[in-house]
């Protein structure tokens, strides 16, 4: 036999499988792939601005320190360093909680966190001491000291009630 007599037509191969429309069980996982993604980005975007306070309280913090005109008066800086933790502070905790205090009970609030008592029975007690002194004082503070527990209570900050 001739198999060029015989009348044969082509296979014909089933068409091939389009991706498109994607299968339900595809779309469930881009929903869930993509709402991830969502509360990612949330999350990230949530705890840079939770720092945004700190990190702008380091970086005047910095400039306090490369400042030698302020490091050498310690009038003003103590002025600054307490506005500096206040106004911080402030960030961090109703304004109700904070607002008022003054004297040791400001110090006590600084102290809440750090694992000893650097501003009610440390270095950080001249806060409260040395803007009213006399500008011809001879006591002399550690400044080295004490910009590294305003650090330390800056990085270690009050969480707000509720979070």
């Amino acid at each position: 036999m001739n198999p060029q007599s015989i009348e044969l037509r082509d296979i014909r191969y089933p068409s091939e499988i389009d991706w498109w429309p994607m299968a339900l069980g595809w779309w469930i996982v881009i929903i869930l792939a993509v709402t991830l993604l969502f509360v990612i980005i949330f999350k990230l975007y949530k705890k840079y601005n939770e720092n945004r306070a700190r990190r702008a309280a380091l970086s005047w913090l910095k400039s306090i320190q490369n400042d030698n005109i302020i490091r050498s008066d310690t009038k003003e800086l103590t002025k600054t360093i307490s506005t500096l933790l206040r106004r911080t502070m402030l960030a961090y905790v109703p304004r109700n909680e904070v607002a008022n205090l003054v004297g040791d009970r400001w110090l006590d609030f600084l102290d809440q966190g750090l694992n000893e008592n650097y501003f009610s029975q440390g270095e950080g007690r001249c806060l409260i001491t040395e803007p009213y002194k006399d500008s011809m004082s001879d006591e002399n503070i550690d400044v080295e000291k004490l910009l590294d527990i305003v650090r330390k209570r800056i990085m270690l900050p009050i969480k707000k009630e509720g979070n």
